[in-house]
This record gives C-alpha cells, structure tokens and sequence, in this order.
C-alpha cells in the first residue's frame, strides 16, 4: 500500500509511487510555541484522509532551520506516508515567511518528475479531510473556498450558474480590486507539470498578501482557466485559523521541574 511505505526524508518516491496519481502536501514549518499543535493537527486531518478516501499522499515538509529536526521528524513518522523532511533557513533578506521554504519544495517536486497535484498546505490552517480528496479532481489548477476563523467571513470564486462552469468573478474583504487573483495560499491546487513548464517561484519583491495572487498569474493568463472546487467553490473545507497562546512568565507546571513531556513545543 502507497500510505504505508515511509521514505527516509530525501524526497524519492519508488516506481510503484508513481503509478499513482499523487498529492503532494507542501507544509513550510518553523519553532514557535504552538508548532507541535499546529502540526499534529495537521497531520490527523491527512490521515484521515488517507484513510477515508484512499488518496496517495507525499507530505513534504520544510523546515526553517539550518538542519531537519528530529522533534518534527517524529511528527511526519507517525502519520505512515511517503514524506520528504528538508530544512531551508530563511535568509537575513527576506520579506515573507515560508516563501524560501516553498521555492525549496516546487525545486524538489519539480525534480521528482511525477504528475500530482501540489497544495500549499500551511500548518496553523484546519482541513476538512475531504479538501485533499477534493484537490485530486485538478486537472491544471484549481481553487477552494476559504473560511476565516473568527473573522465571520470567508474568500471564494463566483462560479457561472451554467455549462460549462466557468469562474466569473471573486469574493473577498480584502484588497478584492486590487488583487488580480484574490485568493489564500491554502486555496490554490495546481498539476505538478506546470512546475517543468512555467517554473514559478514565489518573488521577494511581491507585497505581503499579494504572493498567491503573483504566484498564480505566473501560472495562468485569466480566471477562465481556474478549475472551480468543493461544490463550485461554495463549501468551506479549509480554515485560516492562526493558533496562538497567551504567554506566560512561568513554563514549568509545579511538580513537574526537569520531567520532559513530549510533543508540547
């Protein structure tokens, strides 16, 4: 079975791997209190989906760091799927997290030389496991619907009532007119031949907020060309959600000084 065989974190899928369509889950990751939590949670959702749907999964995660750590190794062994663990330190010049980290993925990805579908899958998000069913269906590139935690609003396309279903317009309460493609990170699914052809790379020089919008007009030339999911982009199957916790002076629980607890940070 494609979900029980666990690489050893180079990247290399065997040629059985790749008699299956594959998704491939790009997680950029760095230390903060709320890492372990974020990434579990993440991982729990793969499984499932994995489980429930029968999907082949390659979750390649990137460490900001200057070496893989085993702490987030552990994490991705445990889930039982092919996996890559690569570390990429972000640099002292740039303007965005996880833009480093996921050039670093599309480079490995695109050297694989294996048609999937690759999704940006941020670990302070929360997926429905249907969302990695759902993306499967791409055949160029697809979008999903977002919801925003706390915020009561969402982002999705507007999608053409009749044959053939067509992406007409966008929905978002941020920069909408000024945003050519006003969509999250976490929305956008796209075939991993489009990494040999376009060879896109996520450029420092974009504004904050704007980098799924410049990442996908590399991509494609209009909105036509989008491939509308999860009931023509009306269900929300991901969450921005951005876990935090309150900080406090005092880390150690009384009665517990010197005890290691694992998987806490």
């Amino acid at each position: 079975e494609f979900a029980a065989r666990i690489r050893d974190g180079s990247g290399e899928l065997s040629s059985a791997d790749k008699q299956e369509r594959v998704l491939f889950v790009v997680t950029p990751t760095y230390k903060r209190d709320t890492q372990m939590l974020d990434l579990i949670r993440l991982k729990q959702s793969l499984r499932l989906a994995v489980v429930d749907f029968g999907i082949s999964i390659y979750w390649l995660v990137i460490e900001d760091s200057e070496t893989p750590t085993q702490r987030i190794r552990d994490v991705i062994l445990s889930i039982g799927v092919p996996y890559g663990h690569i570390a990429e330190k972000t640099s002292h010049t740039a303007k965005h997290r996880g833009l480093e980290q996921r050039n670093r993925a599309l480079k490995l990805i695109t050297s694989l030389d294996i048609e999937g579908v690759v999704y940006f899958a941020d670990d302070d998000n929360a997926y429905d496991s249907q969302v990695f069913a759902e993306l499967l269906r791409v055949r160029r590139i697809g979008v999903l619907p977002m919801g925003y935690v706390g915020a009561g609003y969402y982002e999705r396309c507007v999608v053409r009532d009749t044959e053939p279903r067509q992406v007409i317009a966008f929905r978002s309460n941020w920069k909408q007119k000024e945003r050519k493609y006003p969509v999250d990170m976490g929305s956008i699914g796209f075939t991993s031949l489009l990494l040999s052809k376009k060879n896109p790379q996520f450029k420092v020089k974009w504004k904050a907020g704007f980098l799924e919008s410049g990442f996908m007009d590399l991509l494609i030339s209009d909105k036509s060309e989008i491939e509308p999911l999860a009931a023509n982009c009306t269900a929300v199957l991901v969450w921005h959600v951005k876990t935090k916790i309150k900080q406090h002076e005092e880390h150690v629980v009384k009665g517990d000084e010197g005890l290691k607890i694992q998987n806490l940070v």
